[in-house]
């Protein structure tokens, strides 16, 4: 698993893309780490080896999230329902059997 950092005023910061970043879940850091993105509208997780959405960070200003070619099974998608603003999500190629 990869370390991920910020430089600068993550506050300020609206767009980030952490494609192919091997993540594989949300450790309590990660999660603190990206909710100093306050302003964060759009998050790009894409071939990220996501296996679960559990401590998925509270993000009231995001509008899209793109999270294909994971491995997530859906169980845990309602999390994202604080996600007040999300009106885009991508979960192509993942191992979701049902809504």
């Amino acid at each position: 698993m990869q370390r991920i950092e910020l430089s600068g005023n993550a506050s300020k910061i609206d767009h980030l893309n952490l494609d192919d970043v091997n993540i594989r879940y949300f450790t309590a850091s990660t999660k603190a780490l990206l909710e100093k993105c306050s302003s964060l509208e759009y998050l790009c997780l894409n071939s990220c080896d996501l296996t679960s959405l559990e401590n998925f960070p509270k993000l009231p200003k995001l509008i899209a999230l793109e999270l294909s070619n994971n491995k997530l099974n859906g169980n845990d998608l309602a999390i994202l329902g604080q996600c007040p603003l999300l009106s885009f999500l991508s979960l192509d190629d993942n191992q979701i059997a049902s809504l």
